[in-house]
C-alpha cells in the first residue's frame, strides 16, 4: 500500500498550522495519506483561526485535551502527543501499513519534559524501526529539489568532522532512491 503517514506534531507550536496549510495546498490523494493527530487539536485550531482541513483524510487519533492546547507553551503533554506520534507512525511503517514517515515540527524541550530524551526525531525513528545498523535519514524536498543532510544534531565545531569523503558518498548513493521512492508515492 502506497500511503505516507504524517505526523500532526507539537500542537502547541506551528506544526498544525503548517500541517492543515500543506496538506490544503497539496491537495494529496486522500487515500495515499494517513493523518496521526487529535480531533481536539484540528477542532482547536478550526476554532480559533479557522484552519481546517479540506479534506477527510486517515486520521489516527493520539489522545489529547482540548484544554491542554496552550499555543507558544512548552508542556509536558505536547511532548508525550509528539512523542506518541511519531512511535505510532513507526508502528505503521513496521506493520507495512505505510511506506514513508512525514514528520511536522517537535518541541525537544517538550518531548524533554515528558521523559523522551532524543536528539530530534530522526532519532526517534531510527530507534524504533531502522535495524542491522540502518541510519533514518531527513531529506527536504521543494518541487524539483531535495537536500539529504550530510550531518545533523551536532555542534557546528563538530561538523568539519564529518565532512568526510565516505560520508559524502553513503549520503549520496541512498539520496536517489530516496527521493524517487517518495516522488513515486505522492503519484
Amino acid at each position: 500500500m502506497n500511503k505516507i503517514a504524517i505526523t500532526m506534531g507539537d500542537p502547541n507550536g506551528v506544526s498544525p498550522e503548517i500541517t492543515i496549510k500543506a496538506l490544503n495546498f497539496l491537495d494529496l490523494p486522500k487515500e495515499k495519506v494517513v493523518l496521526i493527530a487529535n480531533k481536539n487539536i484540528l477542532k482547536y485550531y478550526d476554532d480559533k483561526y479557522g484552519l481546517s482541513l479540506e479534506k477527510q483524510y486517515e486520521l489516527i487519533e493520539i489522545p489529547y485535551n482540548y484544554e491542554d492546547i496552550k499555543p507558544g507553551k512548552e508542556t509536558q503533554e505536547a511532548g508525550e502527543f509528539s512523542f506518541r506520534g511519531i512511535v505510532q507512525a513507526c508502528k505503521l511503517a513496521e506493520n507495512k501499513k505505510i511506506q514513508a514517515i512525514v514528520t511536522a515540527p517537535v518541541s525537544k524541550n517538550a518531548m524533554k519534559m515528558a521523559g523522551h530524551n532524543y536528539s530530534g526525531q530522526t532519532e526517534i525513528i531510527e530507534q524504533y524501526i531502522a535495524n542491522r545498523g540502518q541510519k533514518a535519514q531527513m531529506l527536504f524536498i521543494c518541487d524539483n529539489f531535495s537536500v539529504l543532510l550530510l550531518t545533523r544534531h551536532i555542534a557546528m565545531k563538530d561538523v568539519p568532522l564529518f565532512i568526510t569523503k565516505n560520508n559524502i558518498v553513503e549520503q549520496i548513493e541512498l539520496h536517489p532512491i530516496t527521493i524517487n521512492f517518495i516522488l513515486m508515492l505522492l503519484k
